[in-house]
């Protein structure tokens, strides 16, 4: 398109020279100015046209980024939940092979824990101490005392009681040499 006007203003020039007449001349310089003022608007309207389509690529270049900005703090938050649950299972396959295993280590501390309370009470000197209280309890009630000698200058018992049941303690008695 701009080599047309180049052309024309070359014609016009070589006409002016020749010797045409001005009538004619001032049609063709008309002529070539107005087809110039055509080719002008005709431009100017391009230049709009792509300016427009360089502002919508822009724009649109500028809508990618922020959406590929988004995906790929999307993609962080993703990984990072991926990375947590992969942690959350290992935690609980850990937990799920040593339960049964610390399970067994408490049942078995708690019972040797019990054992060694009734070792250590049994050998207490309190417990001794009520054992024979019992036992004299139960000699001092009896109607015939089984270890204790019966006083002679008496011919009653001090107590009297009917015991109604054989006590707990009398049957320990008998397996004693």
């Amino acid at each position: 398109m701009n080599q047309n006007p180049l052309i024309l203003l070359l014609l016009l020039t070589t006409m002016l020279l020749v010797g045409c007449s001005d009538d004619l001349a001032v049609a063709i310089s008309r002529e070539a100015a107005d087809r110039q003022a055509a080719q002008n608007l005709e431009m100017s309207q391009h230049n709009r046209e792509v300016a427009a389509a360089h502002h919508q690529l822009a724009d649109v270049q500028e809508d990618v980024q922020q959406e590929r900005a988004s995906l790929s703090h999307g993609w962080n938050d993703l990984e990072k939940e991926r990375q947590q649950i992969a942690r959350d299972r290992r935690t609980q396959s850990l937990l799920t092979v040593l339960t049964p295993f610390l399970g067994t280590v408490a049942v078995l501390v708690a019972a040797f824990y019990f054992a060694g309370r009734l070792l250590s009470d049994a050998r207490s000197p309190d417990a001794v101490d009520a054992e024979l209280c019992e036992l004299l309890v139960s000699e001092l009630a009896a109607d015939e005392p089984r270890l204790l000698p019966q006083p002679k200058s008496l011919a009653s018992p001090l107590l009297t009681h009917t015991p109604l049941e054989e006590p707990a303690l009398e049957s320990h008695l008998d397996d004693r040499p």
